[in-house]
């Protein structure tokens, strides 16, 4: 008895080593997919606003907008230490 839950625990263990192992392999995977795509979408989007005649500049517009205004509103929260936590 005392033989066969020993080998319980050691494969216990072992399934946890392969499952680790699976996850790892995954996210891999998934990031090289991610990378990949992100690389096309950079070679294609500048090509197709291009074609499409739209500027670059025009096209991160509202972004850069967002960014200035979230800047400039959040500095002085940040400033102050003021975030609404626990403070020591």
């Amino acid at each position: 008895m005392d033989n066969e839950s020993d080998m319980l625990v050691r494969l216990d263990e072992e399934i946890e080593k392969k499952c680790a192992e699976l996850r790892r392999k995954r996210a891999e995977q998934l990031f090289q997919k991610l990378f990949t795509v992100s690389c096309v979408l950079f070679l294609i989007v500048p090509v197709l606003l291009a074609f499409t005649g739209v500027s670059i500049f025009t096209a991160c517009l509202p972004t850069v907008i967002y960014m200035t205004t979230s800047l400039i509103f959040l500095t002085p929260i940040l400033i102050s230490n003021n975030l609404g936590g626990v403070q020591k």
